[in-house]
C-alpha cells in the first residue's frame, strides 16, 4: 500500500528536481551577471542569487511557467531593495 503512495512521491520530487535544475541552468547565469553588474560586488550579487532561488525552489508550483523570468526578476528586484541593494534595470 505505501510502496505504490513513496513510488508515486518519488516521481513527483524527481519531476519537481528536474523543474528547478532547469530553471537554474537556464537563468541563474543570466541573473547573476545582472546582479553582479548591478551591484559591483561579488559577495552581493552571489546572496541574491541565492536568496532568489531559495525563494523560487519553495514556489516553484506558483510559479507562472510563461513568466519564469519576469518572476525571478521581480523577486530579485523587490530582495535587492529590501537589503538595500541598488538593482538597476538591465536586460538578462
Amino acid at each position: 500500500m505505501y510502496g505504490e503512495w513513496d513510488s508515486k512521491l518519488n516521481i513527483v520530487d524527481t519531476h519537481r528536481r528536474a523543474i528547478f535544475a532547469d530553471l537554474y541552468d537556464r537563468y541563474a547565469p543570466g541573473l547573476y551577471g545582472l546582479s553582479l553588474r548591478s551591484l559591483n560586488d561579488e559577495t552581493k550579487a552571489q546572496h541574491l542569487l541565492k536568496l532568489v532561488f531559495i525563494e523560487a525552489h519553495e514556489r516553484l508550483a506558483e510559479m507562472p511557467p510563461q513568466h519564469k523570468l519576469s518572476w525571478l526578476l521581480g523577486f530579485a528586484h523587490s530582495n535587492g531593495f529590501r537589503l538595500n541593494i541598488p538593482f538597476d534595470n538591465h536586460n538578462v
